[in-house]
């Protein structure tokens, strides 16, 4: 076995103890400096040992840091995305109104420009990573801001759809359950109530049994409020992600 140095250092002290001890002569100066010399390669080695363990630590809360700006970029971008899926989606579905809506259209152009705006903001405060948590203290309270809007969206969307939707034939002996319209109020008056253990089910009941339906999309997205709300951060960010 291959001996280590200080190892090897500590044989040769013993050797030198030894042969201070009766019968031998005193130890020289040259044997009282390498003694010296060999505390000081210990106590040398004890404070590199230490400022490696120190430096470890360090590395760990660092890493733990990056760790978490990482989330919360994520989170950003997956709220972006469906910022942008939503006002296309409002766009889509306010073009095919009555008269009565244009005003409507018009307030919702100008609530999707300032979402536009708001987005090259996010986009900016994102270039300057070094100062990561002040940025997103920012971007949470934008966030906050444009969360507010969307639902206000959502919710004047969902008021124009339940003025233009065709009323549901519903066969004989059947529940709400089998009206997509009525399915969805129901689950966001329960979300709107913070009833997230029925309005979660609901919602996936709406895009299991209406799938190509135009509150699907709707759905999807507030199942993914659901679970940030609940502080499952990542759950939710899969969810906007769909």
């Amino acid at each position: 076995m291959k001996q280590r140095p200080e190892h090897i250092l500590y044989l040769l002290l013993l050797i030198i103890i030894a042969g201070c001890g009766p019968g031998f002569p005193i130890m020289t100066a040259e044997q009282e400096a390498l003694v010296t010399d060999v505390a000081t390669l210990k106590a040398a080695n004890k404070l590199r040992t230490e400022e490696f363990i120190t430096l470890q630590t360090a590395i760990k809360s660092t890493n733990k840091r990056i760790e978490d700006i990482d989330f919360r970029v994520r989170k950003v971008k997956a709220d972006l995305n469906v910022a942008l899926d939503m006002v296309r989606s409002d766009m889509s579905s306010l073009r095919g109104e009555i008269d009565e809506t244009r005003h409507g259209n018009t307030l919702l152009k100008e609530e999707i420009a300032a979402v536009g705006l708001g987005i090259e903001d996010l986009k900016t405060a994102l270039g300057g990573i070094s100062t990561a948590r002040k940025d997103i203290e920012v971007l949470k309270e934008e966030l906050v801001s444009m969360k507010s809007k969307l639902d206000d969206l959502a919710e004047r969307v969902a008021g124009m759809e339940r003025k233009t939707a065709k009323p549901a034939r519903k066969a004989k002996g059947g529940t709400a359950a089998s009206d997509p319209e009525d399915l969805y109020d129901s689950a966001f008056r329960a979300m709107k109530a913070e009833n997230y253990d029925d309005a979660l089910p609901a919602f996936k009941k709406v895009i299991a049994k209406f799938p190509n339906h135009g509150l699907a999309d709707n759905a999807q997205y507030w199942i993914g409020e659901i679970y940030y709300a609940r502080g499952a951060w990542d759950r939710a960010v899969l969810e906007f992600d769909e």
